[in-house]
């Protein structure tokens, strides 16, 4: 079984995308790009790879521990994003404030 062998299709009239990921073909209807599906199924087949060769975990608990990668990466960068949010809107005040004070008299 290659473990990193991932192949998509995609069918015009209903966005189908079939993968394989570590060994199991799936067949998916999505509304993302089908390079995206497929770099998506690349990364889940990476990362169970590397737990595969980390612990002798079953497919399940694997999969959970994948899962559970991912999450916390969302939430990291979810984190960021807000970070970011937060001190774009600093800078646009004080670039208010600084306009507002070259306009004084």
């Amino acid at each position: 079984m290659n473990l990193l062998r991932v192949k998509a299709e995609i069918s015009m009239e209903n966005n189908r995308v079939k993968v394989s990921i570590d060994g199991v073909s799936y067949s998916l209807i999505s509304d993302e790009e089908e390079s995206r599906v497929v770099q998506a199924a690349h990364m889940i087949t990476n990362l169970l790879q590397s737990v595969h060769k980390a612990s002798a975990v079953e497919r399940e608990k694997a999969a959970v521990l994948v899962a559970l990668q991912l999450a916390m990466r969302v939430l990291k960068q979810e984190e960021y994003e807000q970070n970011q949010i937060e001190k774009t809107k600093r800078l646009l005040e004080k670039l208010e404030l600084d306009t507002t004070f070259a306009q004084l008299p």
